[in-house]
Order: C-alpha cells, then sequence, then structure tokens
C-alpha cells in the first residue's frame, strides 16, 4: 500500500525472514492481545531470541509473548526469488538476528558493495567474531554509534 505511487514493477515483495537456512524459523512476538497496553515500538519488535524481547521490556511476563514459526530463506535464496543475480548495498536491522544473516550475504560468489547493520546487539567474542567473518570475507569495518558500515574492497 505505501508503495503504490511508485512505478509498477519496480518493487518485489518477499514475505520471508533472512537467515542462513531456508526453511522454517521460529520467532518471539508480544501477542495481539498484548500490543494494546503496550508502547507502540512493541509492534516493531519480533525476535529469534525471547529474551531480545525482554531487553527491551525488562518487566516483560512469559504469557505476554508467543513462539510462532515463518518462512526463512538465505540472502541468495532472496535473491533468487527476486530476480536478481547481486546486491550493491544491505542493510540490516533484524533485533540481534544479524550474524546469521551476515553469514549468509557472506556465502555469496557476488558480495553486496556494502552492508550497513545494527551493531549494538553484538558484544565480546559475538562483535570478534562477526568483525572476523566480514573481514574475512574482504570487507572493511568502520563502526558508527549503533551501527557499522562494512565496505567491500576492490
Amino acid at each position: 500500500h505505501n508503495y503504490r505511487s511508485c512505478q509498477p514493477g519496480r518493487f518485489r515483495f518477499i514475505n520471508a525472514a533472512v537467515a542462513n537456512i531456508t526453511g522454517p524459523l521460529e520467532m518471539w512476538r508480544f501477542k495481539e492481545a498484548e500490543l494494546p497496553h503496550l508502547p507502540l515500538v512493541a509492534r516493531q519488535i519480533a525476535s529469534t531470541e525471547a529474551s531480545h524481547l525482554k531487553k527491551h521490556f525488562p518487566d516483560l511476563k512469559p504469557e505476554q509473548i508467543e513462539c510462532i514459526t515463518i518462512k526463512s530463506l538465505t540472502f541468495g535464496s532472496v535473491l533468487q526469488e527476486a530476480g536478481l543475480d547481486h546486491a550493491d548495498l544491505v542493510t540490516v536491522d533484524a533485533e540481534g538476528h544479524e550474524l546469521p544473516i551476515l553469514e549468509s550475504i557472506c556465502q555469496q560468489p557476488r558480495k553486496p558493495s556494502a552492508l550497513l547493520f545494527e551493531s549494538t546487539h553484538f558484544q565480546g567474542e559475538s562483535w570478534r567474531s562477526t568483525k572476523s567473518l566480514l573481514e574475512t570475507a574482504g570487507y572493511e569495518l568502520s563502526p558508527l554509534p549503533a551501527d557499522c558500515f562494512a565496505v567491500l574492497k576492490s
């Protein structure tokens, strides 16, 4: 609906999560009945880890959330389904699920020229392994306050 005024065929919408596997993926979200009692941002948060929702809402009770199963695709499968052979720029803000997406991107024979991803969820060893993954794939990283910008070295 938001893109109805754009040129027809310019966008292709794929209703799936991006992960390092193609298949079913369990996601945690707030129950519909709980949303009126929570801040609006709760509608925008879902994660593969229930603990991630609790990070945003420390007083969260287990009965306020539910686990659902959704379709997931690797980054390569997304490109294929969209009829593309590559992407120039990829942005990732996946509420703690960034690493599996970045792993999927790094497996591509033709990697995106640039990545912008939320890095606030990476600390200690998880940041070191993410940094190593991207540098081994040929990216140069530039950390930002809450994100990281990675450019493929030529």
